[in-house]
């Protein structure tokens, strides 16, 4: 009986972790599935996943972008910066390069 019970409990242990412990992905995407911004413009960053309550968001860097609650990124210089999102206990990250507009 006892090793019933304990198969059974680390069974339901194992679901546990699986469907709760390991943290998920979120998959960051950029309007127009832009992968540059130029100086001087904004872009908005959304999640592709279906995401209940609120996203935050952070850049890598913000000497070379910034980006608000609402997801709208804003350049400051030129360079390469990850733009990150975090919802229900996931995160996702994309990169994005700002460039200047005689760039593009």
């Amino acid at each position: 009986m006892k090793k019933v019970l304990s198969i059974a409990l680390s069974c339901a242990l194992a679901v546990l972790c699986l469907t709760g412990c390991s943290p998920k992905t979120l998959t960051v995407k950029f309007a127009d599935d832009a992968t540059e911004l130029e100086i001087g413009k904004t872009l908005v960053a959304s999640v592709a996943e279906d995401v209940k309550g609120e996203i935050s968001w952070e850049t890598s860097d913000e000497t070379i972008a910034r980006i608000d609650a609402e997801g709208v990124i804003t350049p400051v210089t030129k360079g390469e910066v990850e733009i990150i999102a975090k919802a229900e206990k996931a995160t996702g990250k994309a990169i994005l390069r700002i460039v200047a507009a005689s760039e593009v």
